[in-house]
Protein backbone atom coordinates (compact mmCIF):
# COMPACT_ATOMS: atom_id res chain seq x y z
CA UNK A 1 0.00 0.00 0.00
CA UNK A 2 1.10 3.57 -0.60
CA UNK A 3 -0.06 7.09 0.26
CA UNK A 4 0.35 10.10 -1.68
CA UNK A 5 0.19 13.72 -0.52
CA UNK A 6 1.21 16.80 -2.27
CA UNK A 7 1.37 16.37 -5.96
CA UNK A 8 -0.87 18.77 -6.78
CA UNK A 9 -2.26 17.95 -10.06
CA UNK A 10 0.97 15.84 -11.14
CA UNK A 11 0.10 12.34 -9.83
CA UNK A 12 -3.38 12.06 -11.77
CA UNK A 13 -1.20 10.49 -15.33
CA UNK A 14 0.15 8.08 -12.86
CA UNK A 15 -2.93 6.94 -11.31
CA UNK A 16 -4.54 6.21 -14.51
CA UNK A 17 -1.79 4.43 -15.98
CA UNK A 18 -1.87 1.65 -12.34
CA UNK A 19 -2.09 -1.53 -13.43
CA UNK A 20 -4.73 -4.03 -13.07
CA UNK A 21 -3.89 -5.42 -9.86
CA UNK A 22 -3.71 -1.78 -7.67
CA UNK A 23 -6.83 -0.22 -6.71
CA UNK A 24 -6.89 3.41 -5.91
CA UNK A 25 -8.72 2.88 -2.73
CA UNK A 26 -9.27 6.79 -2.31
CA UNK A 27 -9.11 9.96 -4.15
CA UNK A 28 -8.61 13.41 -3.10
CA UNK A 29 -7.12 15.51 -5.33
CA UNK A 30 -6.83 19.22 -6.32
CA UNK A 31 -6.00 21.02 -9.50
CA UNK A 32 -3.37 23.22 -7.66
CA UNK A 33 0.74 23.23 -7.53
CA UNK A 34 0.61 21.47 -4.26
CA UNK A 35 -1.94 19.55 -2.27
CA UNK A 36 -3.60 16.33 -2.65
CA UNK A 37 -3.71 12.63 -0.69
CA UNK A 38 -3.98 9.68 -2.42
CA UNK A 39 -3.90 6.16 -1.05
CA UNK A 40 -3.45 3.30 -3.70
CA UNK A 41 -3.88 -0.28 -2.54
CA UNK A 42 -3.10 -3.58 -4.13
CA UNK A 43 -6.65 -4.84 -5.40
CA UNK A 44 -6.23 -8.61 -3.46
CA UNK A 45 -6.02 -6.62 -0.41
CA UNK A 46 -9.13 -7.05 1.87
CA UNK A 47 -10.00 -2.78 2.25
CA UNK A 48 -12.78 -0.42 1.66
CA UNK A 49 -12.57 3.59 1.65
CA UNK A 50 -14.05 5.38 4.87
CA UNK A 51 -15.52 8.95 5.68
CA UNK A 52 -13.53 11.07 8.10
CA UNK A 53 -14.75 13.75 10.02
CA UNK A 54 -14.66 17.46 8.46
CA UNK A 55 -11.35 18.73 9.14
CA UNK A 56 -10.00 22.41 9.60
CA UNK A 57 -6.25 22.28 8.78
CA UNK A 58 -5.63 18.94 7.25
CA UNK A 59 -6.40 17.33 4.19
CA UNK A 60 -6.99 13.83 4.73
CA UNK A 61 -8.12 10.31 3.22
CA UNK A 62 -8.55 7.06 4.52
CA UNK A 63 -9.07 3.16 4.04
CA UNK A 64 -9.96 -0.23 6.70
CA UNK A 65 -7.94 -2.94 5.83
CA UNK A 66 -8.81 -6.65 7.10
CA UNK A 67 -6.03 -8.20 9.24
CA UNK A 68 -5.26 -11.33 10.87
CA UNK A 69 -3.78 -9.81 14.10
CA UNK A 70 -5.95 -7.27 14.17
CA UNK A 71 -9.71 -7.09 13.28
CA UNK A 72 -9.74 -4.42 11.38
CA UNK A 73 -7.39 -0.84 11.55
CA UNK A 74 -7.74 2.30 9.70
CA UNK A 75 -4.73 3.82 7.34
CA UNK A 76 -4.60 7.83 6.88
CA UNK A 77 -2.97 9.77 4.35
CA UNK A 78 -2.78 13.18 5.32
CA UNK A 79 -1.41 16.54 4.53
CA UNK A 80 -1.18 19.83 5.74
CA UNK A 81 -0.46 22.91 3.80
CA UNK A 82 2.99 25.41 4.69
CA UNK A 83 0.91 28.05 5.33
CA UNK A 84 -2.01 26.38 7.85
CA UNK A 85 -1.95 26.27 11.22
CA UNK A 86 -2.37 23.28 12.80
CA UNK A 87 -5.51 22.60 14.70
CA UNK A 88 -4.89 19.96 17.11
CA UNK A 89 -8.53 19.35 17.23
CA UNK A 90 -8.41 17.43 13.62
CA UNK A 91 -6.07 15.20 15.02
CA UNK A 92 -7.88 14.32 17.78
CA UNK A 93 -11.18 14.01 15.15
CA UNK A 94 -8.65 11.43 13.70
CA UNK A 95 -8.00 9.11 16.38
CA UNK A 96 -11.24 9.55 18.10
CA UNK A 97 -12.48 5.98 17.65
CA UNK A 98 -11.36 2.55 19.25
CA UNK A 99 -10.16 1.44 16.15
CA UNK A 100 -5.81 0.71 15.78
CA UNK A 101 -5.62 3.90 13.54
CA UNK A 102 -1.95 5.10 11.58
CA UNK A 103 -1.77 8.52 9.76
CA UNK A 104 0.67 9.06 7.50
CA UNK A 105 2.14 11.94 5.42
CA UNK A 106 3.95 15.51 5.14
CA UNK A 107 2.38 17.57 8.26
CA UNK A 108 4.79 20.71 7.29
CA UNK A 109 5.57 20.68 11.05
CA UNK A 110 9.06 20.35 12.86
CA UNK A 111 10.03 19.48 16.20
CA UNK A 112 13.05 18.41 17.66
CA UNK A 113 10.97 15.69 19.64
CA UNK A 114 10.96 13.68 16.25
CA UNK A 115 14.49 14.68 15.39
CA UNK A 116 14.13 17.68 13.36
CA UNK A 117 16.96 20.60 13.83
CA UNK A 118 14.74 23.25 15.08
CA UNK A 119 10.86 23.12 16.45
CA UNK A 120 8.76 25.72 14.58
CA UNK A 121 7.91 28.68 16.66
CA UNK A 122 5.18 30.15 14.65
CA UNK A 123 3.49 26.83 14.18
CA UNK A 124 4.29 25.41 17.52
CA UNK A 125 2.91 21.80 17.41
CA UNK A 126 0.48 21.76 20.38
CA UNK A 127 -0.61 17.86 19.67
CA UNK A 128 2.02 16.40 22.24
CA UNK A 129 -0.04 16.48 25.41
CA UNK A 130 -3.00 15.66 23.47
CA UNK A 131 -1.09 12.42 22.34
CA UNK A 132 0.15 11.56 26.31
CA UNK A 133 -3.99 11.32 27.23
CA UNK A 134 -5.21 9.94 23.59
CA UNK A 135 -2.43 7.36 23.49
CA UNK A 136 -1.38 8.84 20.85
CA UNK A 137 2.16 8.02 19.58
CA UNK A 138 4.55 9.46 17.07
CA UNK A 139 7.20 7.97 14.62
CA UNK A 140 9.57 9.79 12.62
CA UNK A 141 12.71 8.24 10.48
CA UNK A 142 16.12 8.46 11.93
CA UNK A 143 16.94 11.27 8.54
CA UNK A 144 16.07 13.83 6.14
CA UNK A 145 12.85 12.80 4.17
CA UNK A 146 12.78 16.54 2.84
CA UNK A 147 15.49 17.69 0.65
CA UNK A 148 15.67 20.98 -1.42
CA UNK A 149 18.37 23.07 -2.94
CA UNK A 150 19.28 26.05 -0.61
CA UNK A 151 17.49 24.44 2.23
CA UNK A 152 19.10 22.81 5.22
CA UNK A 153 17.37 19.27 5.17
CA UNK A 154 14.51 18.20 7.90
CA UNK A 155 12.02 15.41 8.77
CA UNK A 156 9.04 16.61 7.76
CA UNK A 157 7.49 13.23 6.74
CA UNK A 158 6.24 11.72 9.91
CA UNK A 159 3.96 8.71 11.49
CA UNK A 160 1.40 9.18 14.29
CA UNK A 161 -0.64 5.61 15.71
CA UNK A 162 -3.24 4.78 18.03
CA UNK A 163 -3.35 1.06 19.21
CA UNK A 164 -0.59 -0.12 16.99
CA UNK A 165 2.67 -1.59 18.09
CA UNK A 166 5.79 -2.59 16.73
CA UNK A 167 5.84 0.13 13.95
CA UNK A 168 9.38 -0.72 12.88
CA UNK A 169 11.78 -0.29 10.32
CA UNK A 170 10.90 3.01 9.27
CA UNK A 171 13.63 3.53 6.51
CA UNK A 172 14.00 6.92 4.08
CA UNK A 173 14.15 5.78 0.96
CA UNK A 174 16.21 7.97 -1.75
CA UNK A 175 13.46 7.80 -4.61
CA UNK A 176 12.02 8.85 -7.11
CA UNK A 177 12.32 12.84 -7.82
CA UNK A 178 10.58 14.56 -5.34
CA UNK A 179 11.52 16.98 -2.83
CA UNK A 180 10.21 14.32 0.09
CA UNK A 181 11.51 11.02 -0.14
CA UNK A 182 9.26 8.00 0.59
CA UNK A 183 9.20 6.94 4.06
CA UNK A 184 9.04 2.80 3.96
CA UNK A 185 7.27 1.46 7.22
CA UNK A 186 6.84 -2.00 8.25
CA UNK A 187 4.84 -3.53 11.24
CA UNK A 188 4.25 -6.71 12.54
CA UNK A 189 0.93 -7.51 11.00
CA UNK A 190 -0.82 -9.97 7.99
CA UNK A 191 -3.24 -8.15 6.02
CA UNK A 192 -6.53 -10.44 4.72
CA UNK A 193 -6.55 -11.78 1.01
CA UNK A 194 -9.26 -11.32 -1.20
CA UNK A 195 -9.95 -14.23 -3.23
CA UNK A 196 -8.83 -13.74 -7.37
CA UNK A 197 -11.41 -12.51 -9.44
CA UNK A 198 -13.18 -15.47 -11.12
CA UNK A 199 -12.15 -15.66 -14.86
CA UNK A 200 -12.58 -18.01 -16.96
CA UNK A 201 -10.21 -17.28 -19.49
CA UNK A 202 -6.44 -16.72 -18.37
CA UNK A 203 -4.15 -17.26 -21.39
CA UNK A 204 -4.39 -18.33 -24.97
CA UNK A 205 -6.82 -20.90 -25.92
CA UNK A 206 -6.21 -23.89 -28.18
CA UNK A 207 -9.38 -23.97 -29.65
CA UNK A 208 -8.65 -27.77 -31.32
CA UNK A 209 -7.91 -29.24 -28.07
CA UNK A 210 -10.58 -27.36 -26.93
CA UNK A 211 -13.27 -28.82 -29.09
CA UNK A 212 -11.29 -32.25 -28.55
CA UNK A 213 -11.83 -32.08 -25.01
CA UNK A 214 -15.00 -30.96 -25.34
CA UNK A 215 -16.60 -34.04 -27.56
CA UNK A 216 -14.88 -36.36 -25.05
CA UNK A 217 -17.30 -34.62 -21.88
CA UNK A 218 -20.42 -34.34 -23.73
CA UNK A 219 -22.98 -36.01 -24.89
CA UNK A 220 -26.55 -35.01 -27.27
CA UNK A 221 -28.75 -34.11 -24.42
CA UNK A 222 -31.85 -36.87 -24.27
CA UNK A 223 -34.70 -38.29 -22.69
CA UNK A 224 -35.31 -35.60 -20.57
CA UNK A 225 -38.63 -36.51 -18.33
CA UNK A 226 -38.39 -33.87 -15.91
CA UNK A 227 -37.44 -30.42 -15.11
CA UNK A 228 -34.86 -31.28 -12.89
CA UNK A 229 -33.55 -33.72 -15.53
CA UNK A 230 -33.49 -30.26 -17.40
CA UNK A 231 -31.74 -28.56 -14.84
CA UNK A 232 -28.91 -31.29 -14.47
CA UNK A 233 -28.24 -31.15 -18.15
CA UNK A 234 -28.23 -27.47 -18.21
CA UNK A 235 -25.57 -27.53 -15.40
CA UNK A 236 -23.69 -30.56 -17.16
CA UNK A 237 -23.79 -28.94 -20.37
CA UNK A 238 -21.95 -25.30 -18.87
CA UNK A 239 -19.47 -27.12 -16.87
CA UNK A 240 -18.80 -29.42 -19.66
CA UNK A 241 -17.53 -25.95 -21.90
CA UNK A 242 -15.85 -24.66 -18.34
CA UNK A 243 -13.49 -27.44 -18.22
CA UNK A 244 -13.06 -27.58 -21.55
CA UNK A 245 -11.70 -24.45 -21.84
CA UNK A 246 -9.10 -24.29 -18.80
CA UNK A 247 -8.15 -27.81 -20.13
CA UNK A 248 -7.24 -25.87 -23.26
CA UNK A 249 -5.88 -22.72 -21.98
CA UNK A 250 -1.79 -21.91 -22.03
CA UNK A 251 -1.08 -19.56 -19.32
CA UNK A 252 0.71 -16.67 -20.58
CA UNK A 253 3.20 -14.06 -18.56
CA UNK A 254 1.09 -10.77 -18.28
CA UNK A 255 3.88 -8.19 -19.09
CA UNK A 256 5.26 -10.93 -22.27
CA UNK A 257 1.89 -10.67 -23.01
CA UNK A 258 0.92 -7.10 -23.11
CA UNK A 259 4.45 -6.24 -24.77
CA UNK A 260 2.97 -8.34 -27.90
CA UNK A 261 -0.26 -6.52 -27.62
CA UNK A 262 1.54 -3.25 -27.72
CA UNK A 263 3.83 -4.52 -31.03
CA UNK A 264 0.40 -4.72 -33.14
CA UNK A 265 -0.88 -1.12 -32.28
CA UNK A 266 -0.95 1.04 -35.28
CA UNK A 267 -0.88 4.37 -36.07
CA UNK A 268 -3.02 3.26 -39.55
CA UNK A 269 -6.14 1.83 -37.71
CA UNK A 270 -7.71 2.75 -34.49
CA UNK A 271 -6.25 0.14 -32.33
CA UNK A 272 -3.93 2.86 -31.08
CA UNK A 273 -6.73 5.26 -30.28
CA UNK A 274 -8.61 2.68 -28.32
CA UNK A 275 -5.63 1.43 -26.22
CA UNK A 276 -4.75 5.04 -25.36
CA UNK A 277 -9.03 5.31 -24.64
CA UNK A 278 -8.53 2.19 -22.30
CA UNK A 279 -5.37 3.41 -20.30
CA UNK A 280 -6.94 7.07 -19.68
CA UNK A 281 -10.56 6.04 -18.23
CA UNK A 282 -10.78 6.66 -14.67
CA UNK A 283 -11.51 3.65 -12.86
CA UNK A 284 -14.90 3.62 -11.32
CA UNK A 285 -14.53 3.58 -7.26
CA UNK A 286 -18.07 3.61 -5.30
CA UNK A 287 -17.36 6.07 -1.95
CA UNK A 288 -18.98 5.44 1.11
CA UNK A 289 -22.47 5.72 0.82
CA UNK A 290 -24.73 7.42 3.04
CA UNK A 291 -28.40 7.56 3.42
CA UNK A 292 -30.73 8.88 5.58
CA UNK A 293 -27.92 10.16 8.31
CA UNK A 294 -26.22 6.38 8.04
CA UNK A 295 -23.26 5.23 6.08
CA UNK A 296 -22.65 1.99 4.12
CA UNK A 297 -18.33 1.84 3.75
CA UNK A 298 -17.96 -1.75 3.56
CA UNK A 299 -18.33 -4.08 0.18
CA UNK A 300 -21.39 -5.95 2.17
CA UNK A 301 -22.73 -2.74 3.27
CA UNK A 302 -23.03 -1.20 -0.11
CA UNK A 303 -24.62 -4.51 -1.21
CA UNK A 304 -27.14 -4.38 1.13
CA UNK A 305 -27.98 -0.79 0.28
CA UNK A 306 -27.89 -1.16 -3.55
CA UNK A 307 -30.44 -4.22 -2.78
CA UNK A 308 -32.62 -2.46 -0.92
CA UNK A 309 -32.60 0.97 -2.85
CA UNK A 310 -33.54 -1.00 -6.07
CA UNK A 311 -36.12 -3.59 -4.49
CA UNK A 312 -37.85 -0.13 -3.26
CA UNK A 313 -37.01 1.43 -6.86
CA UNK A 314 -38.64 -1.33 -9.05
CA UNK A 315 -42.11 -1.83 -7.55
CA UNK A 316 -45.16 -1.89 -9.65
CA UNK A 317 -47.06 1.06 -9.13
CA UNK A 318 -50.01 0.14 -8.08
CA UNK A 319 -53.27 -0.44 -9.95
CA UNK A 320 -56.19 1.59 -9.59
CA UNK A 321 -58.50 -0.53 -11.60
CA UNK A 322 -58.88 -3.79 -9.23
CA UNK A 323 -60.51 -6.13 -11.78
CA UNK A 324 -57.64 -5.51 -13.99
CA UNK A 325 -55.24 -7.99 -12.37
CA UNK A 326 -58.22 -11.01 -12.81
CA UNK A 327 -58.97 -9.95 -16.19
CA UNK A 328 -55.38 -10.08 -17.84
CA UNK A 329 -54.70 -13.79 -15.25
CA UNK A 330 -58.28 -14.95 -17.12
CA UNK A 331 -57.12 -13.22 -20.76
CA UNK A 332 -55.17 -16.20 -21.91
CA UNK A 333 -57.50 -19.12 -20.93
CA UNK A 334 -59.69 -17.99 -23.82
CA UNK A 335 -57.18 -19.15 -26.21
CA UNK A 336 -56.14 -22.76 -27.36
CA UNK A 337 -52.32 -23.37 -25.82
CA UNK A 338 -49.80 -23.59 -28.86
CA UNK A 339 -50.38 -26.70 -31.23
CA UNK A 340 -48.25 -29.68 -31.36
CA UNK A 341 -45.67 -30.83 -31.97
CA UNK A 342 -43.41 -28.28 -30.96
CA UNK A 343 -41.05 -26.42 -33.73
CA UNK A 344 -37.53 -27.84 -32.86
CA UNK A 345 -34.57 -25.24 -33.42
CA UNK A 346 -31.55 -26.54 -35.68
CA UNK A 347 -27.73 -26.06 -35.79
CA UNK A 348 -28.37 -23.88 -38.77
CA UNK A 349 -30.97 -21.44 -36.70
CA UNK A 350 -28.49 -21.12 -33.45
CA UNK A 351 -25.64 -20.32 -35.90
CA UNK A 352 -27.75 -17.45 -37.14
CA UNK A 353 -28.60 -16.14 -33.55
CA UNK A 354 -24.93 -16.51 -32.57
CA UNK A 355 -23.53 -14.80 -35.23
CA UNK A 356 -25.49 -11.50 -34.56
CA UNK A 357 -24.98 -11.32 -30.88
CA UNK A 358 -22.19 -8.88 -29.93
CA UNK A 359 -18.81 -9.93 -28.86
CA UNK A 360 -17.46 -7.49 -26.58
CA UNK A 361 -21.33 -8.18 -24.19
CA UNK A 362 -20.27 -9.32 -20.18
CA UNK A 363 -20.96 -12.59 -20.24
CA UNK A 364 -23.14 -14.02 -17.25
CA UNK A 365 -22.14 -16.10 -13.77
CA UNK A 366 -21.23 -19.29 -16.10
CA UNK A 367 -18.17 -16.76 -17.45
CA UNK A 368 -18.62 -17.79 -20.97
CA UNK A 369 -18.50 -15.63 -23.11
CA UNK A 370 -19.88 -14.98 -27.08
CA UNK A 371 -17.10 -16.15 -28.58
CA UNK A 372 -16.64 -19.30 -26.96
CA UNK A 373 -20.20 -20.70 -28.45
CA UNK A 374 -18.82 -19.60 -31.89
CA UNK A 375 -16.73 -22.39 -31.15
CA UNK A 376 -19.02 -24.85 -30.30
CA UNK A 377 -20.46 -27.80 -32.39
CA UNK A 378 -23.41 -26.42 -32.42
CA UNK A 379 -25.39 -30.42 -32.73
CA UNK A 380 -24.98 -30.53 -29.00
CA UNK A 381 -26.50 -27.15 -28.12
CA UNK A 382 -29.68 -27.90 -30.75
CA UNK A 383 -30.31 -30.76 -28.66
CA UNK A 384 -30.00 -29.11 -25.05
CA UNK A 385 -32.81 -26.50 -26.81
CA UNK A 386 -35.09 -28.81 -28.28
CA UNK A 387 -35.34 -31.10 -24.80
CA UNK A 388 -36.21 -27.88 -23.55
CA UNK A 389 -39.00 -26.41 -26.23
CA UNK A 390 -40.31 -30.65 -25.89
CA UNK A 391 -40.56 -30.23 -21.83
CA UNK A 392 -41.72 -26.50 -22.17
CA UNK A 393 -39.10 -25.63 -19.28
CA UNK A 394 -36.66 -22.50 -19.24
CA UNK A 395 -33.88 -23.35 -16.34
CA UNK A 396 -33.74 -21.87 -13.30
CA UNK A 397 -30.09 -21.23 -13.38
CA UNK A 398 -30.77 -19.37 -16.85
CA UNK A 399 -32.33 -16.85 -14.82
CA UNK A 400 -29.99 -15.68 -12.35
CA UNK A 401 -27.70 -12.81 -13.00
CA UNK A 402 -25.19 -11.11 -12.11
CA UNK A 403 -25.89 -7.22 -10.79
CA UNK A 404 -23.31 -4.30 -11.61
CA UNK A 405 -24.20 -0.69 -10.89
CA UNK A 406 -23.48 2.22 -13.19
CA UNK A 407 -22.78 5.82 -12.00
CA UNK A 408 -25.61 8.04 -13.12
CA UNK A 409 -22.98 11.01 -14.66
CA UNK A 410 -23.88 14.15 -12.48
CA UNK A 411 -25.60 13.12 -9.46
CA UNK A 412 -23.63 12.52 -6.31
CA UNK A 413 -21.51 9.84 -5.49
CA UNK A 414 -22.38 8.94 -2.02
CA UNK A 415 -26.17 8.51 -2.85
CA UNK A 416 -27.29 5.00 -3.68
CA UNK A 417 -30.04 6.45 -6.00
CA UNK A 418 -27.63 7.55 -7.85
CA UNK A 419 -26.56 4.57 -9.51
CA UNK A 420 -28.42 2.11 -11.72
CA UNK A 421 -27.88 -1.60 -11.96
CA UNK A 422 -27.63 -3.83 -15.23
CA UNK A 423 -28.32 -7.70 -15.48
CA UNK A 424 -25.49 -9.81 -17.13
CA UNK A 425 -27.29 -13.19 -17.93
CA UNK A 426 -26.00 -16.39 -19.50
CA UNK A 427 -25.29 -15.76 -23.03
CA UNK A 428 -26.58 -19.37 -23.79
CA UNK A 429 -29.81 -18.25 -22.28
CA UNK A 430 -29.81 -15.24 -24.47
CA UNK A 431 -29.69 -17.31 -27.15
CA UNK A 432 -32.41 -19.58 -26.10
CA UNK A 433 -34.67 -16.27 -25.52
CA UNK A 434 -33.76 -15.84 -29.07
CA UNK A 435 -34.97 -19.23 -30.04
CA UNK A 436 -37.84 -18.72 -28.12
CA UNK A 437 -38.79 -15.23 -29.29
CA UNK A 438 -39.09 -16.58 -32.79
CA UNK A 439 -42.41 -19.09 -31.80
CA UNK A 440 -43.71 -16.94 -30.08
CA UNK A 441 -43.74 -14.76 -32.46
CA UNK A 442 -45.20 -16.75 -34.75
CA UNK A 443 -48.01 -18.10 -31.92
CA UNK A 444 -49.28 -14.96 -31.07
CA UNK A 445 -49.57 -13.67 -34.39
CA UNK A 446 -51.57 -16.64 -35.91
CA UNK A 447 -54.03 -17.13 -32.71
CA UNK A 448 -54.86 -13.28 -32.63
CA UNK A 449 -53.95 -13.39 -28.95
CA UNK A 450 -52.70 -10.02 -28.65
CA UNK A 451 -55.30 -7.79 -26.56
CA UNK A 452 -56.74 -4.42 -28.21
CA UNK A 453 -54.49 -1.07 -27.46
CA UNK A 454 -51.58 -3.79 -27.52
CA UNK A 455 -48.00 -2.78 -28.44
CA UNK A 456 -45.82 -5.78 -29.56
CA UNK A 457 -42.32 -5.70 -31.54
CA UNK A 458 -41.71 -8.74 -33.54
CA UNK A 459 -38.29 -9.60 -34.86
CA UNK A 460 -39.74 -8.02 -38.44
CA UNK A 461 -42.70 -6.23 -38.11
CA UNK A 462 -44.70 -3.47 -35.62
CA UNK A 463 -48.42 -4.25 -35.14
CA UNK A 464 -50.78 -2.04 -32.95
CA UNK A 465 -54.54 -2.43 -32.04
CA UNK A 466 -56.22 0.86 -31.16
CA UNK A 467 -59.91 -0.42 -31.09
CA UNK A 468 -59.92 -0.11 -27.68
CA UNK A 469 -58.41 1.48 -24.12
CA UNK A 470 -57.67 0.32 -20.63
CA UNK A 471 -57.34 2.31 -17.90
Amino acid sequence: MAGLCEGGNEPLGFLKVVTEDIDIAILKWFNVSSGGVAIIIRKNIKHHSILLPELNCLEACAIKITSHNLPQFTIISAYKPPKVRLNSQDVVNLFSNTTPTILLGDLNSKHQIWGCRVTTPNRRWKTFPISEENSINIDAPLEPTFYRPNILPDILDIALHKYIQNTSNMRVLHELDSDHCPVLISFDDNPMLRPPPNRLIVGTINWNNFQLNLDDVLQPTSNLKTITDADVAVRTFTDAITSSIRAATVPQDGFISYQRHLSTLSTEDSSLWKETKRILKEPCIIPPLQQECCQYASDNEKCEIFADTFQASFIPNPIKNKGFNEEIEHYPNNYASASLPVNFTSPNEIHSIIQKLPIKKSPGYDLIPTFVLKCLTLANLASLFNALLHLEYFPDTWKHAVIIVIHKPGKPASNPTSYRPISLLSTISKVFEKVLLKRLDTFLLQASILPPLSVWLSSKSFYQSSSASYH
